[in-house]
């Protein structure tokens, strides 16, 4: 048994999601580029980091942001 009796860990996807979200600001609109290229299950994925992003980075908590 765990110390930390955590039962369950990240999967690798949403680690990713989370590395782009704590990435400089400056890449968000390389992440809203994409979304007119993808497919729907790397839609899913992208816009999981685009939602961390926009929470975690302060100068991306702006209605142009939202629109």
């Amino acid at each position: 048994m765990s110390p930390s009796k955590k039962q369950s860990f990240s999967l690798p996807r949403d680690l990713i999601a989370r590395s782009f979200g704590r990435m400089c600001p400056a890449i968000f609109s390389s992440l809203l580029d994409a979304l007119e290229t993808l497919s729907v299950y790397q839609l899913s994925e992208i816009l999981n980091a685009i939602g961390d992003m926009a929470f975690y980075q302060l100068a991306l908590a702006r209605s142009e942001t939202y629109q």
